[in-house]
């Protein structure tokens, strides 16, 4: 299901997976974010597992990105 993030881009996301699909490699990943704490925030990116391309940067979301199983 096609959404918007954040940062306004259109995003392909299974909302009930949390299923991304890369915008340089096309495979899809497994995304979980997490609201960073006000005051103790540091800069997350949105990196592939698979090719390193970096989707986005956030200070106040956390990123953890992982392979899907086969």
């Amino acid at each position: 299901m096609p959404m918007y993030d954040e940062n306004g881009d259109l995003k392909e996301l299974e909302i009930e997976t949390n299923i991304v699909t890369c915008k340089n490699c096309r495979k899809k990943y497994k995304q979980l974010t997490f609201e960073q704490i006000p005051g103790f925030r540091d800069m997350s990116e949105d990196e592939c597992p698979y090719c390193g391309f970096i989707h986005h940067k956030s200070m106040s979301i956390d990123y953890s990105n992982y392979k899907l199983e086969d």
